[in-house]
């Protein structure tokens, strides 16, 4: 027969010698009881994008529109800051530099996966009257963070349009 003072100290050493955690509800030798521990949060979609002129080469003879398509390459939708610089150069002897304009397009949203096509105005010939420019646009494309998220190269020609009689 056990004596009740024997029976207390080995329910007293029993108690202390359960760990905390497992006393708790759903405890246990298999460990795995509690809460759920909620999923670590999902990575920020890296933005991706891609540019393509439709138009490079073009001969232009007045203001027009180039086109260009962007295609998102993200996960998750992205919105970029658009800046154009246009450098012109005459292209007839002698050559010159005939101005550098910088310009930002609005900005551009995509889905993840979609494409769009959006245009550039081209802009007059910037040399003397009745002269030949050669034009090289690059276009850039800034995320949120002001990274460089895609760079494109669109060269296009002003010609002056000559009468012969």
């Amino acid at each position: 027969m056990i004596r009740p003072r024997t029976f207390l100290l080995v329910v007293l050493a029993a108690a202390l010698a359960v760990p905390a955690g497992a006393a708790a509800k759903g405890g246990g030798s298999g460990g795995g009881g509690g809460t759920t521990p909620a999923p670590a949060p999902a990575a920020p979609a890296t933005p991706c994008l891609t540019l393509t002129s439709l138009d490079s080469g073009a001969v232009v003879r007045s203001p027009e529109a180039l086109r260009v398509r962007a295609t998102s390459c993200s996960s998750a939708s992205q919105t970029y800051a658009l800046d154009v610089v246009d450098e012109a150069t005459r292209v007839l002897y002698p050559t010159w530099d005939c101005g550098t304009t910088a310009t930002s397009l609005p900005s551009l949203t995509l889905a993840a996966g979609a494409s769009t096509i959006f245009t550039i105005t081209t802009r007059n010939g910037t040399c003397a009257p009745a002269s030949a420019e050669q034009h090289l646009l690059t276009l850039t494309a800034t995320d949120a963070s002001g990274a460089t998220a895609a760079t494109e190269y669109v060269s296009w020609s002003h010609q002056v349009r000559t009468e012969s009689r």
